[in-house]
């Protein structure tokens, strides 16, 4: 081991330690909060390399988000240097697009295929539904969502739908799961579903194919494994095959997803699947004070664990959390405005240095505007994200038809924004001209016979087209359709027209933006377009950095992974957290665990709030309130 990795692991705690050395075999680590879970796991990846002989490019890890991939490949090249750009870390995703890129021939798609986002994807469902004899399919309509999610799910879980025998799966939905898939594939298209799901379709089919990726891999790591679903569950299977060399990282009390198909008990299966199993455990957290932990880990000794761990650390005494009771949210939000605005003047404390969390994004709504009375600056984490306004979706769609231009998704957009005198019945031709001929969108535009003044709109748009792909350089054509095409004319001059409107002012500046990440991506990464929009299709809103100057205001849920100084959490009362429709002792367990979550963000000082009320609409404080220990010393309760 040279001397850089050995020092690195000299530094790390005995429990770190046995992590990090651990090489052949299955292991689940199960780590506590703040407890340098991700040092350890890189020193691990060093280890795996420098002392056990693996070759980098035979090791696989897998995190949840390209941020944690990204921090985990920085770390790993200081211990590395150049060797670590040979791991394969990515997200199950980003892993998926890869694999899929392989033998996307032998599930019906070409290597350029699009990954549809959930606004185009449910689109392309609501067209198949139109094509069921489905009449309401707006997305407000109950039957569209009921049949939407019912497939979501169907795909989460890797069901068969034909082969569901209760009562999920009305009769009259199971078509439109084959009419579905029947237009992705003719829009050479997945949704992001599909990027987990069709690889167990492709492993099923086609063995080599299972067969070469685990003959490639001889050492898997999967970070965050509490999170996982159905499909990701099989899928590593799929990936360790006989070697069984796995190393699954998580924590069970942070398990806060279900409601979009994660099951904490695929992780804490893990023993029984993987034969001979062993069981480590990081129970030192170095981010809290004593008092935040004695709290979190009162609270969370009342859910059932399968696997207890202990919650401790060698950080000094601190200040005690505080609970505080208010008439109203008014009330509540006016005191915690005021709280930070007096600590960041007594403290010369920077707004970064606080995070407000709340349990829905409506309890947002008063925490602002007392916010902007004090004149704070905050940022809503998880507002709406960059990708996903409507003008850098309609502009990414442009850019999808220069390279898949058998995307209709694609299509439907742009002759919407400007509108180009090409109606639902023309889109309609040309799409069947598409499928008929086995042409794409831009050709089907000068081929198919249109009305004289479509016909001139949309040989316009051939032209476009035709000129773009005959340029050179990623940006120089994308500039070009977006300039060309009067897109970004429309844009100014809707800015323009909307120049009251807070939000209108900037659709054309975030498209010029957008042209500038163009740019950026075409000299440091790649002159491919394909490879442009799939990195795009797997960005969320996570991975986009934020101000430091700025009150992080976040949901409990958006708030995981994250640490502050300082971390209010309010709106606790029940009905908002235990919430409401979480009346299964499994769903008041997962509640708990979100509060916990909440609580471990905090480093030095941790306030929870509860607006109860005066009056007959008075609610009730959460029940978890008192399971944090902190009512029974009265120093530590107030009243607002």
């Amino acid at each position: 081991m040279n001397d850089k990795i050995a020092k690195y692991i000299e530094k790390l705690n005995d429990q770190q330690k046995e992590v990090a050395l651990h090489g052949a075999g299955p292991a689940l680590c199960l780590a506590v909060p703040g407890s340098g879970k991700t040092t350890t796991i890189t020193a691990r990846l060093g280890c795996l390399v420098d002392y056990w002989n693996i070759m980098p490019e035979r090791i696989c890890g897998i995190t949840f988000t390209n941020k944690a991939a990204k921090v985990m490949r920085d770390k790993a090249v200081k211990l590395l240097g150049d060797r670590a750009n040979n791991i394969r870390l990515a997200t199950f995703h980003a892993l998926g697009v890869k694999i899929l890129r392989l033998w996307s021939n032998m599930i019906g798609r070409n290597q350029d295929f699009s990954v549809l986002d959930d606004d185009d994807a449910e689109g392309l469902f609501r067209k198949a539904m139109r094509k069921a004899g489905f009449n309401n399919v707006s997305d407000k309509s109950p039957e569209f969502i009921d049949a939407w999610n019912c497939v979501k799910l169907a795909k989460t879980n890797y069901w068969n739908i034909r082969d569901v025998k209760d009562n999920l799966f009305k009769v009259k939905y199971i078509d439109l799961v084959d009419l579905y898939e029947n237009e992705l594939t003719a829009s050479n298209s997945f949704d992001f579903n599909d990027l987990l799901g069709k690889q167990l379709v492709l492993f099923d089919k086609y063995p080599e194919c299972s067969f070469a990726i685990e003959n490639g891999v001889d050492v898997l790591q999967v970070d965050e494994v509490q999170d996982i679903n159905r499909v990701q569950f099989e899928l590593i299977k799929r990936y360790v095959g006989k070697k069984q060399n796995l190393l699954a990282v998580g924590d069970l009390d942070q398990a806060i997803y279900s409601w979009r198909g994660a099951d904490r008990k695929f992780a804490e299966s893990f023993p029984e699947t993987f034969q001979n199993t062993k069981l480590f455990k990081i129970e030192t957290n170095y981010r809290s004070t004593p008092e935040i932990l004695a709290s979190a880990k009162n609270l969370i000794s009342f859910n059932h664990r399968k696997y207890p761990i202990n919650l401790m650390t060698p950080n000094e005494k601190g200040v005690d959390p505080q609970i505080g009771f208010f008439p109203s949210k008014d009330d509540e939000a006016k005191w915690i405005a005021n709280s930070i605005k007096d600590i960041m003047e007594k403290y010369k404390r920077n707004a970064s240095d606080f995070a407000i969390l709340y349990r829905a994004n409506y309890l947002s709504r008063v925490l602002e505007q007392e916010l902007r009375k004090l004149s704070i600056h905050y940022k809503v984490v998880g507002g709406i994200s960059f990708y996903d306004r409507e003008e850098i979706k309609t502009a990414i769609s442009y850019l999808e038809l220069l390279c898949n231009d058998k995307n209709s998704t694609a299509l439907e957009r742009i002759v919407a924004h400007p509108k180009r005198g090409l109606g639902e019945k023309n889109l309609l031709a040309v799409e069947d001209y598409m499928r008929s001929n086995d042409k794409g969108a831009i050709q089907s535009l000068n081929e198919c016979d249109l009305k004289s003044n479509a016909k001139h709109r949309a040989d316009e748009l051939y032209s476009i087209y035709t000129h773009a792909k005959s340029m050179n350089g990623l940006f120089i054509k994308c500039e070009h359709v977006l300039s060309a095409s009067g897109f970004l004319e429309y844009l100014k001059q809707r800015d323009i027209a909307e120049e009251r409107n807070y939000e209108g002012k900037s659709r054309f500046d975030n498209v010029i933006e957008f042209l500038r990440f163009v740019k950026d991506y075409e000299m440091t990464s790649s002159p491919d377009l394909s490879s442009l929009l799939q990195q795009i299709s797997l960005l969320t809103s996570f991975d986009e950095s934020s101000d430091n100057g700025y009150v992080t205001l976040s949901t409990m849920h958006g708030a995981k992974g994250l640490e502050w100084p300082a971390v209010f959490v309010c709106g606790l009362t029940d009905g908002v957290c235990p919430h409401k429709k979480s009346i299964t002792p499994e769903a008041i367990e997962e509640e708990r665990r979100l509060l916990f979550v909440s609580m471990t963000r905090a480093e030095r000082r941790l306030y929870l709030t509860s607006p109860v009320g005066r009056n007959d609409n008075a609610e009730l404080p959460s029940r978890f309130l008192k399971e944090t220990g902190l009512l029974k010393r009265k120093e530590e309760v107030f009243q607002g």
